[in-house]
């Protein structure tokens, strides 16, 4: 194995001597191989990890095209499928996309707003209501604007965790 920046090479030469022309293929090829070996197991079933943040730059962006509005669309974007999957930590950065706050509600996107909500649904297993935990086109712009203010109030509750686990924390702690 070749380690780089050593004042000695692993295979006994030193860094400032020019290696044989042998040494070199040598080296490249151990290096193919480990890129190789390593393509292999990013391959089929064994995917690379998206960070959630541009697994919500791409579900804003297939959720702006969406030209039917929910409940007649029943289905969710596979976008939608990703961050579901990835479960409730990427919450936060869901809620504020909920930007529906009444007739005059500035950059905002029924598409973005109802899968967003959707997807909440999905994480959290609550039912999708119109008005309420969902924006509906048919509910009135005060119950539409209650839908961002419950889905703020549920992921905080779920950051806080089961008040059962914090009551257990607090008597360890106590003297």
């Amino acid at each position: 194995m070749v380690c780089f920046g050593a004042s000695r090479l692993t295979d006994g030469s030193s860094a400032s001597q020019p290696r044989s022309p042998a040494r070199r293929r040598e080296a490249f090829s151990a290096i193919g191989l480990v890129l190789l070996v390593a393509g292999c197991r990013s391959g089929p079933g064994r995917e690379v990890p998206v960070p959630a943040p541009v697994l919500v730059e791409r579900f804003v962006r297939a959720a702006r095209e969406i030209d039917t509005a929910w409940p007649w669309r029943q289905e969710l974007l596979p976008e939608s499928l990703a961050l579901v999957e990835a479960g409730p930590p990427v919450a936060v950065l869901l809620v504020p996309l909920l930007r529906y706050d009444g007739p005059e509600a500035e950059d905002w996107s029924l598409g973005v707003e109802q899968e967003t909500a959707l997807v909440l649904c999905r994480v959290f297993d609550v039912s999708p209501e119109s008005g309420a935990t969902v924006y509906g086109v048919r509910s009135s712009a005060e119950a539409n604007a209650r839908v961002r203010e419950f889905w703020r109030r549920r992921v905080a509750a779920a950051l806080q965790g089961p008040p059962d686990f914090r009551d257990r924390d607090r008597v360890r702690r106590a003297p």
